[in-house]
């Protein structure tokens, strides 16, 4: 086992630090600004906005609900024959009878 771990970090010796571009970290530094700003907007603007225009959709909804349910009366009543025989008397087929 000591002998594996030693050929690994013997594998390592040989690799040369990686030279970063001149002002990386400005740049990096300058990119991590903007997407700080960007999320600053979010969560002042666009978070507080979807929030609210959520909830009004929500209450707009349950007044629709309970207004609908309110007004609703459900006194017509009809078979399904009475709204057949008015429309098309000549082509029923009776299924349910036993008669040849």
């Amino acid at each position: 086992m000591r002998k594996k771990i030693k050929k690994i970090l013997g594998s390592i010796e040989g690799i040369k630090p990686v030279e970063v571009k001149p002002y990386f970290y400005t740049r990096l530094s300058s990119k991590l600004d903007t997407i700080h700003n960007k999320e600053t907007f979010y969560l002042k603007y666009e978070r507080p906005f979807l929030i609210i225009l959520v909830a009004i959709m929500m209450t707009l909804n349950l007044f629709f609900i309970t207004n609908n349910n309110s007004n609703t009366s459900s006194d017509f009543t009809a078979d399904i024959e009475e709204l057949y025989f008015e429309s098309n008397q000549n082509d029923i087929i009776n299924l349910t009878s036993n008669e040849d």
